[in-house]
């Protein structure tokens, strides 16, 4: 064996092992699993969720799901980043504004924006409304800030 296939053999097993790793934690997982010792509940066993996968998307579902998450995350980002450019704009033409409106932006910024999620759907309900108000919400402020940043 010449060195170049000794080094391309444990090279191999080298990037192998993550995968083997990885192959024996899904087996552990699903011996712990059928076996009673972990509850199916909270963590089923990665044959089950591999075959509720294979039949959401063959009966359609995964894919309309998909398209729904995807709409939602694009009109959301549309919407705050188009008010966060607009925003962040204007806050960085106008020195005024910018002192003004500084220490609101400060001080609602670090509120982690799920947090605010309650609220939004008591306001908005539980609809796609509030789902995209609240990814527009978590949008808006790096865009803001960023676009004050660079004018």
């Amino acid at each position: 064996m010449d060195s170049t296939t000794r080094q391309l053999s444990s090279t191999t097993i080298i990037r192998g092992i993550p995968v083997i790793i990885l192959a024996c934690g899904f087996v552990l997982w699903e011996i712990l699993v059928r076996a009673g010792m972990i509850s199916s509940l909270f963590f089923p066993a990665p044959s089950d969720i591999l075959r509720n996968l294979i039949d959401l998307m063959m009966d359609g579902t995964l894919l309309n799901n998909f398209w729904a998450t995807l709409k939602r995350l694009f009109l959301a980002l549309f919407a705050g980043g188009l008010l966060g450019i607009l925003f962040g704009l204007v806050m960085g033409w106008s020195k005024k504004l910018r002192v003004v409106a500084d220490p609101i932006v400060a001080a609602l910024h670090p509120i982690p924006k799920i947090s605010v999620l309650p609220l939004i759907m008591i306001i908005f309900g539980i609809g796609e409304i509030s789902k995209v108000i609240v990814i527009s919400v978590a949008v808006f402020f790096p865009i803001m800030i960023n676009t004050m940043a660079g004018v």
